[in-house]
């Protein structure tokens, strides 16, 4: 008996399951599927087939096998499949030399298309016309899809509104180039209105294009309809024509002589980087200097941009030799990316020895030795500084040799670690050195546990699009949060923000609300419908002295909005709430800080309404940048050619960068207590006095030409620079050295309540006058005892 195991390959095959032969067809690739198919029974199915697998071979660059499986597809006859195998053949053929052929197959291609259900291959054929300089035939060729369109007043969702949208740009666009702009126009206003995201921005920016055209010649097109087209290709965040639409749309605002609009767009532009920032620098530059020589601005501006360097590196090109601040990785990166006209004829670098060659590029010395290094090396015309985390205080010597050997040098920086964006050519980012990062002596760095109570949790924000919204956006997005919701009152900040996160950061997450705060209903139904577990609430208004001026807008918004945004989200459930405050509160002297007061009490006092839910308040300090801050005030000044205005002549205050700050206030977030007050204090005292006089420097102006006067302190400006007020008591922190934890004087409940209520009748009985006194009263009772330091707000407006 024979009990041996038969050998494998004896044995019967066993048919295979239904679930493994699904399996096995799933399995297999797309070629092999379509060559199998290439034998289907189904006319229909073999032609599309012979499609796919000679699109596969073309792209494989197998011309003639692309040629004879496009060919079968095309003898099909099949409607859908013909024309398009035969406009694919029209390259392939063109590549092997048979132009007798190819221009067979175009012409059949034309013929056998159905511009109603088939005008992709329209399109194809139009754009192989315009190729072979044939403009007046693609013209009558777009012209049939855009006639086939059945429903010109709205997108259509068939598939196909979208390819008759684009028809109808490349039809107006030739149409221009022919020179026939008033019949380019209607075909620009139907692919505008199809509302799609690829077209709409560029029709609408050649609507505006020629709409300027017109108003230049006279024409009665009013400025407001220009302005719109161009807010409609900004809107979009198209990569090409936003960016181009918000320059020219500075640009027009220049010859209409609205110098602080053009200024406007043009520092929006400044964070594209590339030809467009460059472009947008130069506007902005002699739009600040001149803006009444408008003709000038323009045409140096552009000119700045439009120079050719003619040939190859090296050959009839004109070098602009370049310093390069940091031989390591930043370093290495902008080298690689740097294009013409810039070539980098040495180092500086304080961690190698001079003489060493890196990439065959010498080191000249180290920073201390860069005044004696321009001095020697007077070709020099460009000094980018390439350290990212480099201090204050080494960033500022660069600034001074530079000053000190040539103003004229271009000199410029990689922004922070914190502002670095998701792109590979490191030479766009560079930028501008700012006066922030002159000073201080240390370096910013990302604190990776900062951001540990947002890590993977849904967090809002509102007022995204302010200084300290949009960096705290940018950092939890960095943090890794899992969603992200922004609210904004401003379309234009909210698609700042939301660009700058998507296009720059690579985070998709993101999802903008255009709201206020102070609106309930609306707030309660993103809350419903966003679900966050952290909130930041950053507040509105910003600019004391115009809120001095609207005392009910004012509590309206900050105080009493605020108030019952906190409300809300203790009844959602939301877990921690943070509200940002300001250093103002600590010393109530005018109607803004005292909103400020305020709104610290009411957030103190939810919490204990809302005992699940975590209140913390944060009073960041003086950040550069925030609006209205002097930093913002003096580049303005200067920028009018002066003079520079100081309130004291020894007046001096703790700033922080708002990167610091956000990272700060993320920090305490994580670690505070419900019902706790912090605030975030600068370690190094600035003066402002030799702030004006630096930036009067940086800027190129001499001191005496730009001027500086003493104007005294408004009434409601803070004497304090300290994070605690009179009557409050500073506890360290585990936190951080720039973190102060604030005891507040504690008041019963009630009293509270009934003071909180007291100024909410007042805001709803639109009494200004008892609003300003009502408010002074509710500072004195709820901090500080002494009636005289809220006088100021006790009177009639």
């Amino acid at each position: 008996m024979n009990d041996s195991t038969p050998e494998k390959d004896s044995m019967p095959d066993m048919p295979l399951s239904p679930l493994a032969k699904a399996r096995a067809v799933l399995n297999r690739s797309p070629e092999e599927r379509w060559s199998r198919e290439l034998s289907s029974s189904d006319p229909m199915r073999e032609a599309g087939a012979a499609l796919a697998l000679g699109r596969l071979a073309a792209a494989k660059g197998d011309l003639e096998e692309a040629v004879r499986l496009l060919g079968r597809a095309a003898s099909s006859e099949e409607p859908t499949v013909t024309p398009r195998a035969l406009v694919q053949m029209v390259p392939a053929l063109e590549a092997l030399g048979r132009s007798t052929d190819a221009d067979r197959a175009l012409h059949n291609a034309e013929a056998s298309s159905d511009p109603e259900h088939a005008p992709d291959v329209i399109l194809d054929v139009s754009a192989i016309l315009v190729r072979r300089g044939r403009s007046g035939r693609a013209v009558r060729v777009l012209e049939s899809v855009v006639k086939a369109w059945p429903d010109k007043d709205r997108a259509t969702d068939d598939g196909t509104g979208l390819v008759r949208a684009i028809a109808a740009l490349r039809l107006g666009n030739l149409l221009a180039e022919r020179g026939d702009t008033p019949a380019a126009i209607p075909h620009w206003r139907l692919a505008m209105r199809a509302n799609f995201p690829a077209v709409t921005p560029q029709a609408a920016l050649r609507l505006a294009d020629a709409s300027v055209v017109e108003h230049q010649n006279g024409g009665t097109r009013p400025p407001a309809e220009i302005e719109e087209l161009y807010r409609v290709a900004i809107d979009f965040d198209h990569p090409s024509a936003s960016p181009e639409a918000a320059l020219k749309l500075a640009d027009f605002f220049l010859t209409k002589k609205q110098a602080q609009l053009a200024i406007n767009e043009y520092d929006l532009l400044l964070e594209l980087g590339g030809d467009i920032a460059r472009r947008a620098e130069s506007g902005l530059e002699l739009a600040r200097r001149e803006p009444q020589r408008v003709e000038k601005v323009i045409q140096f501006a552009r000119s700045r941009t439009s120079k050719v360097i003619a040939g190859p590196k090296g050959v009839g090109a004109r070098r602009v030799p370049t310093l390069v601040v940091g031989a390591g990785t930043g370093g290495m990166y902008l080298m690689r990316d740097l294009g013409d006209p810039y070539e980098v004829v040495g180092w500086i670098d304080d961690g190698h020895e001079k003489d060493t060659e890196i990439n065959n590029v010498r080191v000249l010395g180290k920073i201390d030795d860069l005044p004696r290094v321009l001095a020697t090396r007077k070709s020099t015309k460009a000094v980018f500084i390439a350290i990212p985390t480099m201090s204050g205080a080494q960033r500022r010597k660069v600034v001074e040799a530079v000053l000190g050997s040539d103003p004229q040098i271009e000199l410029k920086n990689l922004p922070s670690m914190f502002e670095l964006r998701r792109d590979r050519n490191i030479f766009r980012q560079l930028r501008a050195v700012r006066v922030e990062e002159t000073i201080g002596a240390q370096s910013m760095h990302i604190d990776r546990e900062a951001g540990a109570i947002v890590r993977g949790g849904s967090v809002m924000i509102t007022s995204a699009g302010s200084t300290i919204g949009s960096e705290l956006s940018r950092q939890v997005a960095h943090a890794r949060a899992r969603y992200l919701s922004l609210i904004d009152s401003s379309t234009t900040a909210l698609r700042l923000v939301l660009g700058d996160l998507q296009r720059h950061r690579d985070y998709k997450r993101a999802h903008g609300v255009l709201a206020s705060f102070d609106h309930s209903d609306t707030m309660l139904k993103a809350l419903k419908m966003h679900s966050p577990e952290v909130v930041f609430h950053v507040g509105g208004h910003a600019h004391a002295p115009i809120v001095e001026d609207h005392p009910l807008e004012a509590m309206r918004t900050e105080f009493l909005g605020s108030w019952n945004f906190a409300r809300l989200c203790g009844q959602i459930g939301v877990k921690r709430f943070v509200f940002i405050s300001n250093d103002a509160a600590a010393e109530p002297r005018g109607v803004f800080s005292a909103c400020k007061a305020l709104t610290e009490r009411a957030v103190a006092h939810v919490a204990a309404e809302f005992p699940e839910t975590d209140f913390v308040t944060v009073r960041p300090g003086s950040v550069y940048r925030s609006p209205g801050s002097v930093v913002e005030i003096f580049e303005q000044q200067i920028g009018d050619g002066g003079p520079v205005t100081l309130t004291t002549d020894d007046a001096k205050r703790r700033f922080m960068r708002v990167e610091l700050a956000t990272q700060l206030l993320l920090r305490t977030a994580c670690a505070a207590e419900s019902g706790s007050l912090y605030a975030l204090y600068g370690k190094e005292e600035v003066a402002i006095r030799d702030l004006a006089e630096w930036m009067i420097r940086m800027n190129g102006d001499q001191l005496e030409k730009i001027g500086i006067d003493i104007v005294g302190r408004r009434d409601h400006e803070s004497r304090l620079d300290a994070p605690a007020g009179p009557r409050e008591v500073e506890v360290s922190s585990d936190i951080g050295e720039e973190v102060v934890e604030i005891e507040l004087e504690q008041y019963p409940p009630d009293v509270v309540q009934m003071t909180l209520e007291t100024v909410k009748k007042a805001i709803d009985s639109d009494d200004s006058v008892e609003l300003r006194n009502l408010i002074g009263e509710g500072v004195a009772t709820l901090l500080d005892d002494e009636r005289a330091r809220c006088a100021n707000l006790i009177m009639a407006p």
